[in-house]
């Protein structure tokens, strides 16, 4: 109980740092080069932002995202768009609006894992947005997600297997060791909570 008093701890002051860092450089993606290149940024990010309206972006079939804009989306575009003063557009889907705001935030570390995985050159110019197209452009090839289902499994994950198990795997999949990994955490919680609090230690340490 004590350990995972400790725990929840930590992650709560984890937490707090992840959050005022990301704050902060939530929009470091285009703001940046804007402060850097001045007048041809903001051209850019409006030929980005045309390109989204008139081609409606990647062809998901996700019902959400040909719903009409939140006031919230809206109130965030215009408060990107006012540091590089740029006119914020009007009547968009959530898609769209979703699309906008990514393009001044950092991709995701799933969406970054993936590109790294598919050797995408110059990842680290990417915005949210543009890493969202490359991915929707590289699972359109079945060979591509085939590939992705089956990746190896990670050193991290093989490691928890190891603390849990005491077992070493060598030939197995991602997707096998997540669901391996989920029967070793619910038979072995305690140890689980362990496993973290060391990892946590390591990262703060």
């Amino acid at each position: 109980m004590a350990t995972l008093l400790i725990c929840i701890f930590i992650l709560i002051v984890i937490t707090g740092i992840c959050y005022s860092r990301g704050h902060s450089t939530i929009k470091t993606t285009l703001v940046t080069q804007t402060k850097l290149n001045g007048s041809s940024t903001k051209h850019l990010i409006q030929n980005k932002i045309q390109g989204i309206i008139q081609n409606n972006t990647i062809d998901l079939d996700v019902c959400w995202r040909f719903h009409e804009a939140t006031e919230r989306q809206y109130s965030r575009i215009r408060e990107y768009l006012l540091e590089i003063d740029c006119p914020a557009p009007s009547s968009l889907t959530k898609g769209q609006a979703s699309d906008i705001i990514g393009l001044f935030r950092e991709p995701e570390n799933e969406d970054l894992e993936m590109l790294k995985f598919f050797k995408i050159n110059h990842i680290h110019k990417l915005n949210q947005t543009e890493s969202r197209w490359k991915l929707h452009e590289i699972f359109l090839d079945p060979n591509n997600v085939a590939l992705w289902e089956n990746k190896p499994a990670t050193t991290e994950q093989k490691e928890l297997i190891h603390y849990l198990s005491e077992e070493q795997v060598t030939n197995i999949s991602f997707d096998q060791a997540s669901d391996l990994l989920d029967e070793l955490i619910d038979e072995n919680e305690e140890k689980h909570d362990e496993y973290e609090l060391l990892y946590i230690y390591t990262i703060l340490f």
